[in-house]
């Protein structure tokens, strides 16, 4: 996109993905649907990358902030409506709608992309000198990460030789993607771009904010369907109420991040989704959708002021230099962390619900009061087998929840050292100023 222009780029790109998310549900054969969805995610990652560029190409700056605003909440609409329209369309429109959906609001993206976005003057001078090995490399690493991550709680981690070669092999061409920055005359991606302790912070806080989120979304849909034994559709509300309340509340969000200064905006946005995640260290087995309304609120409210705040922290160090490197590091960054943050999430409720179901059936004894009294109301060994199961599912949760409060109270420590950052027009309010500016 940088050295051939976005027109260039996109236009043709769109055409193609059209094409190929509206044929996908009349192919047959696995390994032919196999290469389609590979085709499209190599479409989506562009696609994604490409909003940044606009932004800072065509857009005014005094218009940034309602930019980011909008990809402020498509994250949030995304992890929060998936569970419940995924499943509306499975159910009542058909499973084809997954897809046709897409191809009808890319057929809108490429009229507007026809129509509005100028020509601009290609920069092939970059690829005289382009850092190919860096990006073969720097890919593959996170490529080999990410399926890793994606399948180590259903292949048993490294007691699998698949999990084992993907994990190892991301590390290895991690490191020589290292070496090749270090040697190549202009590297691709240079490390050196974290030598600015911002953008290490910055970046940093990206990662974490994404995983509070994923665990929002994994661990209430999770207790619904485990506890309460509810369908995706009736859980996925509880997480339609946070994406409703968060669309209402980014315009105010934006008005914030405008007028105070951006690290005070983040922190108070981190400590509203720690609030939220403590509530779910009081989750009981009685709770039902409605119980976490108020978790949904706080997580609504805390998610755009963190996202903008981190937006304006990696907007202040972008230079036009700098950009393609940075947007390569958030980009793996915001793709890995929900699959990386799901699978370890995972990974620990499954180890505290076994803690949990051990430590409670040791403690059950058959002359116990309560058991004789449950086995006479209930009937059976299994249901107190499956009660058992239950309450060890709950304190899994609660336990979950408990490590993300502790995540978002060390993410507020660390904003600490954020440094002062130059005003930009998305947070053009110095250290210090106030509301009365």
């Amino acid at each position: 996109m940088s050295a051939l222009g976005l027109r260039a780029f996109l236009l043709p790109l769109s055409a193609g993905f059209i094409a190929i998310s509206f044929f996908i549900p009349f192919i047959t054969g696995y390994e032919n649907l196999v290469v389609a969805h590979a085709v499209l995610g190599f479409m989506l990652g562009c696609f994604v990358t490409s909003t940044i560029q606009i932004m800072m190409k065509y857009i005014p700056p005094k218009w940034w902030i309602i930019t980011l605003a909008f990809f402020t909440f498509r994250v949030s609409l995304g992890i929060n409506t998936g569970v419940s329209l995924g499943t509306v369309y499975v159910e009542y429109l058909g499973w084809e709608w997954i897809y046709w959906q897409s191809t009808l609001i890319m057929a809108i993206y490429f009229f507007l992309l026809y129509r509005h976005l100028p020509e601009d003057t290609p920069r092939k001078e970059m690829l005289r000198h382009l850092d190919l090995s860096g990006m073969v490399f720097f890919c593959l690493s996170a490529m080999l990460f990410f399926v890793g991550t994606d399948l180590g709680e259903r292949f048993g981690w490294f007691d699998s030789r698949l999990i084992f070669a993907c994990l190892s092999g991301s590390g290895l061409f991690f490191l020589a993607f290292l070496v090749n920055e270090a040697v190549v005359r202009k590297p691709w991606a240079s490390p050196r771009l974290f030598a600015n302790f911002n953008i290490v912070m910055s970046v940093g806080m990206v990662v974490i904010y994404i995983f509070i989120m994923t665990a929002n979304s994994l661990l209430i849909t999770h207790f619904l369907s485990v506890v309460q034994d509810l369908k995706p559709l009736q859980s996925g509300r509880a997480l339609l109420v946070i994406a409703l309340l968060q669309v209402l509340l980014t315009p105010f969000c934006v008005y914030l991040v405008l007028k105070i200064d951006t690290r005070l905006i983040c922190a108070v946005g981190v400590l509203i989704m720690g609030l939220a995640c403590y509530q779910g260290t009081l989750v009981t087995a009685e709770w039902v959708a409605e119980d976490f309304l108020l978790m949904g609120v706080l997580f609504a409210c805390g998610h755009p002021l963190v996202f903008l705040s981190l937006m304006a922290f990696c907007i202040a160090s972008f230079t036009m230099e700098t950009a393609p490197g940075l947007l390569a590091y958030i980009q793996v960054s915001r793709i890995a962390t929900p699959t990386a943050g799901g699978a370890l999430l995972l990974l620990v409720m499954r180890r505290r619900e076994d803690m949990h179901f051990e430590a409670l059936s040791d403690r059950i004894a058959g002359d116990e009061p309560a058991v004789r009294q449950f086995l006479e109301t209930n009937g059976s060994l299994e249901s107190l087998n499956d009660a058992v199961t239950s309450q060890a599912a709950v304190l899994a949760v609660n336990d979950v929840f408990g490590l993300c409060f502790c995540i978002a109270l060390g993410t507020l420590a660390l904003l600490a050292f954020i440094r002062a950052m130059k005003p930009t027009p998305v947070s053009p309010v110095p250290v210090g100023e106030t509301l009365s500016r």
